[in-house]
């Protein structure tokens, strides 16, 4: 036992690569990440194996690591944060499980698939997403260099910013960022966490409008 929670994401992942906890910032699903579950609060914990039918039951103890300088209420908000992160990560998980079953009944032929196809995109990014059973990838459209006069050359208004990173991605950074115990959330840390929320609800709802 590694003294962490598990984690239910309903599909298999890529094993951890980059170093320790996941490295390099890939996010979640095909990034080259597997979020881990959170460190478990300290407490006495009850172990069962299970052998050929024989079940084996004993009690062991999680202690405070007494180094690290946190109070009682830094400790708290650590790991509620972390569990809360924990939840969001299987409710992204689910929804992007259940997604790609409904996109999968529908023909792989035209417009069908894309409004899933588009909530996907907002969850998971786009060039690690499993193709359908058709083998099928979204393609990416050809870069062209605008000359001046040109929508995007010289003296045209600026592009519009690159979107957000997909909430999957930004869930697993967001685990790793917090699952080095030596410190509370900070403020920032926890607005991130309020956004992330706030667009996984969206993709929620969006969700449900489609039929």
């Amino acid at each position: 036992w590694d003294l962490r929670r598990s984690l239910n994401t309903g599909t298999p992942e890529t094993p951890p690569t980059g170093g320790p906890g996941g490295g390099g910032g890939g996010g979640g699903f095909g990034g080259g990440f597997r979020a881990r579950g959170p460190r478990v609060a300290p407490g006495t914990y009850t172990m069962e194996l299970d052998v050929e039918g024989q079940k084996l039951k004993s009690t062991t103890s999680v202690e405070d690591d007494p180094r690290l300088p946190l109070s009682a209420k830094e400790r708290n908000t650590l790991y509620g944060t972390q569990e809360k992160l924990s939840a969001l990560y299987e409710r992204a998980s689910a929804l992007r499980v259940s997604l790609e079953e409904r996109r999968d009944k529908l023909p792989a032929t035209g417009d069908a698939r894309k409004p899933i196809n588009d909530l996907l995109a907002r969850l998971i990014p786009v060039a690690t997403r499993p193709a359908g059973p058709a083998g099928q990838r979204p393609t990416t459209p050809p870069t062209t260099t605008p000359t001046p006069g040109e929508s995007g050359g010289e003296g045209a208004p600026p592009p519009p910013p690159p979107p957000a990173p997909a909430v999957i991605t930004r869930i697993s950074q967001l685990i790793t960022r917090l699952d080095s115990f030596t410190e509370a959330p900070s403020k920032a840390r926890l607005a991130e966490l309020s956004e992330i929320e706030k667009d996984l609800k969206a993709v929620e709802r969006d969700a449900k409008k489609i039929k």
